[in-house]
């Protein structure tokens, strides 16, 4: 079959042969020797010579000939359609690359743990308030593994579930090695059965740059983790990320921000109102390929389990995420800020409590009233003096705001 650049090669020597012939046959145009101007008539047969800038031109069509690329037709390009395949429903889809973006203490690992957990047993609408594919999860734990282990061992104990039962379901990679030997690590493992998600913890633990802040090599790594999305079962990658430092709610977006999200098919995030907030917020910002979806909202639970203990033996205490609904999210917060406005009341009234007789007069623990101070304090509603905890100006304003008898108002 013969080369289309070939061929048209060919057609543009035929061409100017043409035109020669044309202008030897116009007398009028002849410069008395039967050739028009700047044109030279050659034998039929012999291809006239071409500038130096053409003949280079014509040289790679027909030295360097390129090949044709596939196409399909418009009825063939329809029946390529695959039905879209949730690994979680409604946000993250197999064969994709999303990154997960939130400030630290957030809930990225709580988060993965309860991912893990929910695909490798099914239980998706228990303990994400979705459904997921159930299957094969493989986590890769660079930046603390031993964190995630405890997460790992208290959320199961929290559930219910034995991790001897689900053993062979879950891989860990704790060692930081290239991401494409981890990537043929897993295809190997594929073997044993196809993975549903694997989970990144985190870019900047596995980043191999010299600088994280460079668009370009965030970019270029980024986009080392999308051939785990070819393995077989075409997996959906999760990579847990930072945003920029003391990021907003408005601006979750991964080191590297636009040219990051160009490598990603979304940008998950998450984030907590504040530090002694007892819910988290999973929503997206940035990019997402795909349908909008409402927040889901999770708590915090400390829980103990009994094989987490210090060496003294002591209880080592964990927060585990569960999903609420946006609603009791709302409820959950109006409790924090009455819990705040009771605790602000009682140390004006008492300002030389303690944090156990403060804790006894509002109905909550000592470590609980211990953060609703620290928070108070940032807040410029309370300060310490001469190791006193005060109420000031400013707490006492917030308090008649909301309707609240102060000692001024009582005056």
């Amino acid at each position: 079959m013969t080369n289309w650049r070939d061929q048209a090669a060919v057609e543009a020597r035929e061409e100017s042969i043409a035109r020669a012939a044309a202008a030897k046959a116009k007398g009028a145009h002849s410069n008395g020797n039967g050739k028009a101007p700047g044109v030279e008539i050659l034998d039929d047969g012999q291809l006239p010579e071409e500038p130096p800038e053409v003949a280079e031109s014509l040289n790679y069509v027909v030295n360097d000939p390129e090949p044709l690329v596939e196409w399909r037709d418009g009825f063939e390009f329809a029946l390529a359609y695959e039905p879209l395949d949730y690994v979680i429903d409604g946000i993250a889809r197999t064969g994709h690359l999303y990154s997960l973006t939130a400030s630290t203490g957030h809930g990225k690992t709580g988060f993965f743990v309860l991912l893990l957990l929910a695909i490798v047993t099914g239980r998706g609408q228990e303990l994400l308030g979705r459904e997921v594919k159930q299957g094969r999860v493989a986590y890769i734990c660079i930046e603390n593994s031993d964190d995630v282990r405890m997460r790992y061992i208290a959320t199961a104990y929290h559930y219910g579930i034995d991790p001897d039962v689900i053993r062979k379901h879950v891989v860990f990679i704790e060692k930081n090695e290239k991401l494409e030997a981890i990537t043929a690590t897993l295809r190997a493992l594929s073997a044993d059965g196809e993975f549903v998600a694997v989970l990144g913890d985190t870019f900047i633990a596995m980043f191999v740059g010299d600088n994280p802040n460079d668009p370009l090599q965030t970019r270029r790594f980024m986009a080392r983790f999308r051939p785990m999305t070819k393995l077989p079962g075409r997996p959906a990658v999760f990579v847990a990320c930072h945003p920029v430092k003391n990021a907003a709610e408005d601006n979750l977006k991964p080191q590297g921000s636009g040219a990051t999200l160009n490598e990603v098919d979304g940008n998950l995030t998450l984030w907590k109102a504040n530090e002694t907030a007892e819910t988290t917020k999973l929503h997206w910002q940035g990019k997402l390929r795909g349908l909008d979806f409402q927040p889901v909202i999770f708590r915090f639970d400390v829980i103990a389990c009994p094989t987490l203990v210090d060496a003294k033996g002591c209880d080592v205490k964990m927060a585990v995420m569960s999903p609420t609904t946006t609603d009791s999210g709302e409820e959950r917060e109006k409790a924090e800020h009455a819990n705040e406005k009771a605790l602000l009341l009682e140390i004006m009234r008492n300002p030389t409590g303690t944090f156990d007789e403060w804790a006894r007069a509002v109905g909550k623990g000592k470590s609980s009233v211990a953060r609703y101070v620290r928070k108070l304090e940032r807040e410029k509603l309370v300060e310490q003096v001469l190791g006193k905890w005060m109420i000031t100006k400013k707490g006492v304003e917030a308090l008649k705001k909301v309707g609240e008898k102060t000692q001024e108002t009582e005056e």
